[in-house]
Parts: C-alpha cells; structure tokens; sequence
C-alpha cells in the first residue's frame, strides 16, 4: 500500500515506510550530518507521533461507531474511495495539522525534495490537492 495523503492526514503502513534509519541509509547520507538531521525533521514531521488506527479506534469509538470504516468516515471525514485502499488492519495515520509550525514541513516546500521523499517512502498518493474537506460538500 502506498502511503495516501487526504488533506491534512497521512494514512500509512509502518512496514512500507520503514524506519527513519533505513531512510537515512537509502539517501546513503550520514546520521549526524547536516542532510540526516534534515531527513530525520522531515521524516518525523510526516511518520511522528503516528497513531494506530485500529487501536484508536478500539479504545475511543468502539461504542459510538459500528466499525473502523465508519469511524473513518463520519470523525475524520475521508470519502469512500480513500476508506476502500485503508483495508489492512495495520494502518497508521498522523494529522499533519496537529503539529503546528515544523521545521520539517519548510522543506517540503521544495518539489524535488518532497517527491524524493515520497519515492523512498514507498510513494504517496495524494487524494485532496485541493485541500477542501470531505464535510464541506455537505454545507
């Protein structure tokens, strides 16, 4: 599964990913240098604080939505077409607007970068260039 980008989430698989190590092994760039404290920033800014979707669920919604499917859709507002490829149990998600000013998300500004880093990540699949919100169809 590639990672999928819906607006401000990133849903993910840990095992696609992989560890920031392994990344900073890939870019074949030392752990200490200027470029693997950069790697490091925007990896963490993307994959930090990552939360299990299924155990969140399990342990907060269990009684207020029937499934994770649901959940999926009517908290985080992510259409049909996002839940559909979110089927493995193991999917991890981060809210990127929750992190607030980051120097991590600086460098993504720049394309190369960003699309050189999705590319080692396993690649992305971004589902809302536009940046509106599955709920504001519904005002």
């Amino acid at each position: 599964m590639k990672t999928i980008k819906y607006g401000d989430y990133v849903f993910f698989d840990r095992k696609v990913v992989g560890s920031v190590c392994k990344l900073i092994r890939n870019y074949g760039v030392k752990k200490r240098s200027y470029a693997g404290e950069v790697l490091q920033r925007v990896y963490h800014y993307c994959f930090g604080d990552a939360v299990n979707l299924e155990k969140e669920y399990k342990k907060y919604y269990r009684a207020e939505y029937d499934n994770v499917d649901q959940y999926l859709e009517c908290h985080l507002g992510v259409p049909k077409s996002v839940r559909d490829r979110l089927s493995n149990n193991k999917i991890f998600y981060v809210n990127l607007s929750d992190k607030g000013e980051h120097i991590g998300d600086s460098f993504l500004y720049d394309d190369g970068l960003k699309e050189q880093f999705w590319n080692m990540v396993g690649g992305v699949e971004n589902e809302n260039p536009s940046g509106l919100h599955y709920e504001q169809f519904f005002d």
